[in-house]
C-alpha cells in the first residue's frame, strides 16, 4: 500500500504585493500574432485584431472571478494606436458585450502605455473592445491586470491532487505522479499529443501548481501546456499556463488562478516522452479563525486621527481608552437590542460605480454580497475613509456589530476603529473595543465590545480605517443597547 502524503503549506501574508492575474491566461480574438503574446509579460511580442470587423475585441479568461484593482495596456509603438471609442470590460460573462465597462479609452493617438489604478472591477473575463466598426487593426503588446484579493490574510495551501485518479498512457504506474514520492515517476511514451490527466474529484480554484520532472531523463517540454477545466475532452479545457523549454528545470512552480475539476499536463504534437515524477495542485484554504474574545488589554490610540475635510479634526487624548478591564473576557447584559436601523448616516465619500450610500449600513439587511445584494456601503479609495451614524440622542452603547462584505475584499476592514461619543467630530470621541487587525478583518461579523457589562454613552457612532488608503465597505452596522 502506498502512503499518500497530504501537503499543507501554511503561508502568512501581510501586505502582499498585487498579483498579475492575466499572466499566461487564455486569450480569444487575436487574429495576427500568437494569442499568448499579449499575456507573456513581454512588451516586444504583440497581437492584433483584424480591421473591418464590427465591435472587435480581445478577451482574456482569468480562470476565476477576482477583484481587479489595476490594469495596464502596452500598445505597439510602431503601429497606429487608434483607440477612440474603445472600452475595457471586466465581468463574469463569456459573451464580451455582456460585461460591464471598467473604464473607457477615447484617444485617436493613444500612448504606448495606458494604465488605470484604483479600479473596483470584478469578474473572470477582461475584454478590450472597440465599439462600432473598426477601420484599423487594434495592436496590443501586453495586458497586465492586478488584484489585491489576498492582501492581509492568513491561509493554508492544500494539495488537492494527492492520491487522486490519474489517466495517462505510457510506462510505469501513472499514480506515481500523485503519491507524494518524487522518486517514483511516469513516462507518457512517444505518441501524438501525450497527456497526464488528474481528476481532482470536484471543481477547485487552483492557486499554485508544482511539477517535479525526472532529473535522470531529458526534460523536453517545448510546446507543452497545463490545462485546468471541467470538460472530459482534453482540448476543451482552457490553458492555465504554458511550458516551452527544451531543457526544463526539474522543479516547475507557478502561481495561478485556474478553476476546474481536471488538471492536465499535455505536450502538443509528437516528440520525446514526458517524464513526470510528481504533480501538486494547491488550493487556498482560509486558516481557522478563533472567535475573538475582547479584550485582554486596554487600547490606547497612539496617533492623532485625521478625517475627511468635511469633519473637523481634533487631536486624540492620551486618556482615550475603553473601559474594559485588562484581564477578563467581555460579558454583556442580556436583552440587548439594535437601535441603528433607519438612523441618519453619512460617510466620507460614495463610490458611484456601486452607489453604496451610507444609509445601506443601517437598512436592517445583512446581505454580505455587495454586488448582488446591493445593501452595502462603499466609499472611494481614499486616505482614512470614515462612516458616521447619528442616533438622534445620547444612548448607552454596549456593542457595535459590523457585518463585513464576504463576496470579495473583506480584508479591507483591517485597521478599522469604532468610536462612540457626543461629539459630531469622530476624533473627539473615545474608542469602542479594539482596532480590527489581522484575521479578524476577514470575519463576516466583527463585534466591538465597548465595555464589559458597562456601556459607553454617546449620540454618534463612527467607523474609520486608520493610517491607510483604501476603499471601505460596510454591509450592516448594529448599535446595541438595553
Amino acid at each position: 500500500m502506498k502512503l499518500i502524503l497530504l501537503t499543507v503549506t501554511l503561508l502568512v501574508c501581510t501586505a502582499t504585493a498585487s498579483v498579475n492575474v492575466a499572466y499566461e491566461k487564455p486569450v480569444f480574438g487575436i487574429k495576427k500574432g500568437g494569442s499568448e503574446s499579449i499575456v507573456d509579460d513581454n512588451d516586444d511580442t504583440c497581437g492584433s485584431i483584424g480591421a473591418d470587423k464590427k465591435k472587435p475585441f480581445i478577451k482574456i479568461d482569468l480562470g476565476s472571478e477576482v477583484h481587479v484593482n489595476k490594469i495596464r495596456l502596452t500598445l505597439d509603438e510602431s503601429k497606429k494606436r487608434k483607440f477612440d471609442n474603445s472600452v475595457v470590460r471586466v465581468g463574469v460573462h463569456s459573451t464580451a458585450e455582456d460585461n460591464p465597462v471598467c473604464f473607457r479609452i477615447d484617444d485617436k493617438n493613444a500612448p504606448v502605455n495606458i494604465e488605470h489604478d484604483n479600479l473596483d472591477c470584478y469578474g473572470r473575463y477582461i475584454v478590450i473592445q472597440k465599439m462600432g466598426k473598426s477601420k484599423r487593426s487594434l495592436h496590443v503588446c501586453e495586458l497586465r491586470a492586478w488584484t489585491d484579493d489576498e492582501e492581509d490574510t492568513d491561509y493554508e495551501l492544500v494539495d488537492v491532487a494527492a492520491g487522486e485518479t490519474v489517466y495517462a498512457a505510457g510506462e510505469g504506474d501513472s499514480s506515481n505522479i500523485v503519491d507524494g514520492d518524487v522518486s517514483t515517476c511516469h513516462a507518457s511514451g512517444n505518441r501524438k499529443d501525450p497527456y497526464m490527466k488528474i481528476d481532482l474529484g470536484r471543481s477547485h480554484e487552483l492557486r499554485r501548481i508544482e511539477l517535479t520532472l525526472n532529473k535522470d531523463r531529458i526534460r523536453a517540454f517545448h510546446n507543452s501546456v497545463v490545462r485546468v477545466g471541467s470538460e472530459h475532452a482534453i482540448k476543451d479545457n482552457p490553458v492555465c499556463f504554458r511550458i516551452d523549454q527544451d531543457n526544463a528545470p526539474v522543479n516547475i512552480a507557478k502561481a495561478v488562478v485556474c478553476t476546474g475539476r481536471y488538471l492536465i499536463v499535455q505536450k502538443l504534437g509528437k516528440g520525446r516522452a514526458m517524464n513526470v515524477c510528481e504533480i501538486k495542485a494547491f488550493i487556498r484554504k482560509q486558516a481557522h479563525i478563533e472567535p475573538t474574545v475582547e479584550p485582554t488589554e486596554p487600547e490606547v490610540t497612539a496617533a492623532p486621527i485625521t478625517v475627511a475635510p468635511t469633519v473637523p479634526v481634533a487631536p486624540t487624548d492620551a486618556n482615550d481608552v475603553t473601559t474594559i478591564p485588562p484581564t477578563m473576557a467581555c460579558t454583556n447584559p442580556e436583552g440587548l437590542r439594535n437601535i441603528a436601523v433607519g438612523k441618519a448616516a453619512s460617510q466620507s465619500s460614495t463610490n458611484p460605480k456601486v452607489d453604496g450610500i451610507a444609509s445601506l449600513a443601517v437598512d436592517g439587511i445583512k446581505d454580505t454580497d455587495l454586488r448582488s445584494g446591493k445593501s452595502c456601503t462603499q466609499t472611494n479609495k481614499e486616505f482614512q475613509p470614515w462612516w458616521s451614524l447619528d442616533l438622534g440622542s445620547s444612548q448607552d452603547v454596549y456593542q457595535v456589530i459590523i457585518t463585513n462584505r464576504q463576496d470579495c475584499c473583506s480584508f479591507r476592514l483591517k485597521n478599522a476603529v469604532v468610536r462612540v461619543g457626543d461629539s459630531p467630530n469622530p476624533a473627539d470621541n473615545p474608542v469602542c473595543g479594539l482596532q480590527v487587525l489581522g484575521k479578524r478583518s476577514r470575519q463576516e461579523q466583527v463585534i466591538m465590545n465597548c465595555g464589559c457589562g458597562d456601556s459607553m454613552t454617546g449620540r454618534y457612532v463612527s467607523i474609520q480605517l486608520m493610517d491607510k488608503t483604501q476603499i471601505m465597505h460596510l454591509c450592516e452596522v448594529e448599535v446595541m443597547t438595553l
